[in-house]
């Protein structure tokens, strides 16, 4: 499969998969679909690691034809065509909906004309609306590789709007009383192991050591001979690769940041989280 970036050279020997990479793919090349609308029709790709495939299409359920008679004839042909129309758009977007799940796509793109703009709008339901990047102008016939020109700066420009987002809202809980965060290597590592982390924050550049238990299963930061709860001896692990691997396991989102003075200036590594867990990583000695 051609990848749509060029990845580090990495030789590791280990009793685990290397994630590290991959989460920063699935990170940067989210899985998107995109409908292109016409009336009669409707064509839907996904788009996935910087490829584009189409994957359904839909028609109307009769071919609409010119029209030129005029009078009460036009005005019931005119009525009819609005029909056709919007039982076609339900049609797509019941279809869309279908491939998104299918897909597990992230965002939607909609490519369409101004006639049909609030028919679609109107009948997209609610979680289709809420992953909706943008309603285009796009020609039905455009090649794949024009899609994807088309469409790739808008999902970059949406993957940094959610990085900026995410880094926001860890600086607003890390402020708030009790708020759902943790910062740093040491908090970090003990949310991971305790299992609440909804998103993941973590600096490409990010490295570091520690340890993880195998007998209770707890991460630690820095060079430790055994675990502080159970005294077991820790086994030495790649931080970067332990962090994704649990942020995976518990369906966190892995989002890798490429620059923020704020993650610098606490290690490199935050996260937010679903809930507060009333066990500190202090209070068993959390470096």
């Amino acid at each position: 499969m051609r990848l749509p970036r060029a990845f580090e050279t990495l030789c590791l020997v280990a009793n685990a998969y290397a994630h590290r990479m991959l989460a920063r793919a699935i990170d940067d090349y989210e899985t998107s679909a995109v409908a292109l609308v016409e009336g009669q029709q409707a064509y839907i790709f996904v788009i996935a690691l910087d490829q584009a495939e189409r994957v359904s299409e839909t028609q109307a359920a009769e071919r609409i034809k010119r029209f030129d008679q005029g009078g009460q004839a036009q005005m019931l042909f005119q009525r009819r065509t609005e029909n056709l129309i919007r039982a076609h758009v339900k049609d797509m977007a019941a279809e869309l909906e279908r491939v998104i799940e299918r897909y597990d796509a992230q965002h939607v793109i909609i490519a369409g004309n101004d006639s049909i703009k609030g028919a679609i709008m109107s009948t997209l339901p609610e979680p289709i609306k809420a992953k909706l990047i943008d309603y285009i102008h796009l020609d039905p016939n455009s090649s794949m590789k024009a899609i994807l020109a088309t469409v790739e700066p808008m999902l970059r420009e949406t993957e940094r709007r959610q990085e900026a987002e995410a880094l926001a809202e860890l600086e607003r809980q890390m402020t708030a009383k009790d708020g759902l965060g943790a910062l740093g290597v040491a908090d970090v590592a003990l949310a991971l192991s305790k299992g609440p982390v909804g998103t993941l924050l973590m600096l490409g550049s990010f490295a570091g050591v520690g340890g993880e238990c195998p007998s209770c299963g707890m991460l630690w930061a820095g060079q430790r001979s055994s675990c502080p709860y159970d005294g077991a001896e820790l086994q030495p692990v790649d931080l970067r690769e332990a962090f994704t691997a649990r942020a995976l396991q518990q369906s966190a989102t892995v989002e890798i940041v490429e620059g923020s003075e704020y993650l610098a200036a606490q290690g490199g590594v935050g996260a937010l989280l679903r809930y507060r867990d009333a066990v500190a990583a202090r209070a068993v000695g959390g470096a």
